[in-house]
């Protein structure tokens, strides 16, 4: 037996069990537990007055040991005192907060002096953010959009956003819904990225079967002599982000949310269904006379509204199915939290997907005319 080379192999994997801490510490992702709590009015205070509560780990761009995280208490005590560092290290953090209505990212970035750049007639420095964000963690399969965006803190506050996928009844632009703001303090400024929860009705994070509710975020800071610093990987990395761990929700704040969502979808489709090209009552008399002038023509309508037996048959029966919603919303309060949540995901698809189901069901209809010809 060669026992030189057994004493070698036993080495070489004691050696890479003492190495395997190192590794995980270099793989080791950022996680920021995010509050429930509405925002107060001077958020960009948020950073001085509970710096505690943001997280500072974020690391030179392309570096990926944990050992390079600006995390340590001293940065922490700048940030709360108000200070900056030098050019190559600007205290950057974020704090993530929910609601009723959605959650908020607050992305903090310490700036130099912007006074000279005033005086010269110059804009003021403005931290520069490209983020993505993306419901579950690594292991989550479902297909999900990912949508990069960049911000700054300067208006207008959009650098740019992009979106992979159309709109449909799976994935929808949340740009259409997102608010972003800015705000200077003391030493630096506060970028916002408000997101409501009815841009993300289908994932929501009261409905998990994890202990860690994990939403993937990564956020970079771009510009300046230092050059970038990231929260969470290399840009568009979707593996390597950074977490948000969602709440443990109470009953009442889960109720909540789901009251909340349920509401503004009840207005989307109330608002969908009263349109031009649905809503049943939009066709007049004349329009019927005009109908009835050529129905011995074979011919198709341009709105579904207009052709009366798709109307009597189908249209006007969804409508009376989705319009019942409206009482279990009305009487919602009065449910138990599992029967909410049992109302919520049979009727929230109902209730978004209102059009893409109406214009799927008149194409159904379309064809089985065609095929009795």
């Amino acid at each position: 037996m060669n026992t030189n080379f057994l004493s070698k192999s036993f080495a070489a994997a004691a050696a890479a069990m003492l190495a395997l801490p190192a590794l995980f510490g270099q793989m080791e992702k950022n996680v920021a537990q995010v509050e429930y709590r509405t925002l107060p009015p001077d958020y960009e205070q948020l950073p001085f007055r509970e710096s505690g509560k943001w997280n500072f780990g974020f690391r030179p761009y392309g570096a990926e040991a944990a050992s390079v995280l600006w995390s340590d208490p001293n940065v922490i005590r700048n940030a709360s005192a108000g200070d900056t560092l030098d050019d190559k290290h600007l205290i950057t953090g974020v704090y993530v907060a929910c609601d009723a209505y959605g959650f908020n990212i607050l992305g903090y970035g310490a700036l130099k002096s912007s006074a000279k750049a005033l005086e010269s007639g110059r804009n003021m420095e403005s931290t520069r953010f490209e983020c993505f964000f993306i419901p579950g963690d690594n292991d989550t399969q479902k297909i999900i959009n990912w949508q990069p965006f960049g911000a700054g803190s300067i208006y207008p506050y959009w650098q740019y956003k992009l979106s992979w996928m159309k709109n449909d009844r799976n994935n929808r632009v949340v740009f259409d819904d997102m608010v972003l703001d800015a705000r200077y303090n003391a030493n630096g400024a506060v970028t916002r990225f408000y997101v409501p929860w009815l841009a993300y009705w289908d994932h929501l994070p009261v409905f998990c079967d994890k202990a860690d509710n994990f939403w993937r975020l990564s956020m970079i800071r771009w510009g300046g002599s230092y050059g970038a610093e990231t929260w969470g990987g290399r840009v568009h990395a979707q593996t390597k982000c950074g977490y948000i761990r969602m709440p443990d929700f109470t009953p009442e704040q889960a109720s909540a949310i789901l009251k909340t969502t349920l509401q503004a979808l009840w207005g989307k489709y109330v608002s969908m269904k009263t349109d031009t090209a649905i809503d049943p009552g939009t066709t007049g008399k004349v329009l019927n006379d005009y109908r009835e002038s050529i129905a011995h023509l074979s011919h198709s309508w341009m709105n579904m509204n207009e052709d009366e037996p798709f109307k009597s048959t189908v249209l006007t029966d969804m409508i009376k199915e989705r319009d019942a919603i409206g009482k279990g919303i009305a009487e919602f309060d009065k449910m138990t939290l599992e029967e909410q949540k049992a109302f919520y995901q049979k009727n929230a698809p109902l209730l978004a997907n209102f059009r893409y189901d109406a214009e799927n069901a008149y194409a159904e209809y379309l064809k089985q005319q065609l095929m009795k010809r």
